[in-house]
């Protein structure tokens, strides 16, 4: 969380997503998981949307 709190203060992009189920990287791309929205499963997803908030002149 530091690391993220670190990016924010140089006006880096960052984002930190934490879930309570899970660990990193587990279960990331298993269809089952992504099906029933596992949160941990659904980062692709996550990432694309935070991506397109992102202003490219930065």
């Amino acid at each position: 969380m530091k690391a993220v709190a670190r990016l924010l203060c140089l006006t880096a992009a960052a984002r930190l997503d934490l879930h309570e189920e899970g660990g990193h990287g587990v279960g990331n791309l298993i269809p089952t998981l992504v099906q029933h929205n596992f949160p941990g499963a659904q980062w692709p997803k996550v990432l694309v949307e935070w991506l397109g908030t992102l202003d490219p002149k930065k």
